[in-house]
């Protein structure tokens, strides 16, 4: 099971989330999130890790121009696409960012909402970049707000959802008190998890980030 903790503000939690043995961090840089930051505060942040975690930047509906600048400014070897960006977006980011790999965050709104993912992925120019789709809540991300998972397991194990399936990373009001329950019953490749394992917006609770990936990683 793959671990991502997101909304890393500072070098204390990214050193800590390293340690603690996330195997992704993520650094926001939507100007309306609580947890954003400057190109320049996270790079301090990821110079900071010793490489034993993969750092993401996390992006919502920004131009490619701003994306492409805080990527190479910053070092990112990963992007998240938090928004409503199409795949021709998605496709023009990876040839400006050759070095990249891709997440794409959906907000599940049901059986239609894995259909758009298929068709999502279908019209991408180079499926191999796209590591993953995020699942979050219908509301959109940094909400702390789970969804219907029984919802999501009613249909993600058909067949022809067998590309999702396998690519997918379960965010939304995850915390150690559901992270279990999430798990046994999604099965995914990974969870991503913020405001759970927080004492403040943007502020990291050490213990709950060791107790989180510890229950996520005993399931899978």
């Amino acid at each position: 099971m793959l671990v991502k903790i997101c909304g890393i503000t500072n070098v204390d939690d990214a050193r800590c989330v390293e340690q603690a043995g996330a195997d992704f961090l993520g650094c926001i840089f939507v100007p309306h999130s609580k947890r954003c930051v400057t190109s320049d505060q996270a790079k301090q942040i990821i110079s900071s890790l010793k490489g034993d975690v993969t750092p993401v930047g996390v992006f919502a509906d920004q131009p490619e121009k701003d994306v492409c600048e805080v990527v190479r400014h910053v070092g990112l070897p990963w992007v998240q696409l938090h928004g409503q960006e199409e795949p021709a977006y998605v496709n023009r980011l990876a040839g400006e960012l050759p070095g990249c790999r891709f997440l794409k965050a959906f907000g599940f709104t049901g059986k239609e909402c894995l259909d758009a993912m298929l068709t999502f992925y279908d019209h991408l120019a180079d499926r191999d970049r796209l590591f993953a789709f995020l699942l979050d809540g219908p509301w959109g991300g940094g909400q702390g707000k789970s969804f219907d998972w029984s919802e999501l397991t009613a249909v993600i194990n058909e067949t022809r959802y067998a590309t999702i399936k396998e690519k997918l990373f379960l965010a939304g009001g995850l915390d150690s008190q559901n992270v279990q329950t999430a798990v046994r019953m999604v099965r995914p490749l990974g969870v991503d998890v913020a405001s759970g394992v927080e004492r403040g917006p943007g502020r990291k609770d050490p213990e709950k980030v060791r107790t989180f990936i510890t229950l996520a990683k005993a399931n899978g």
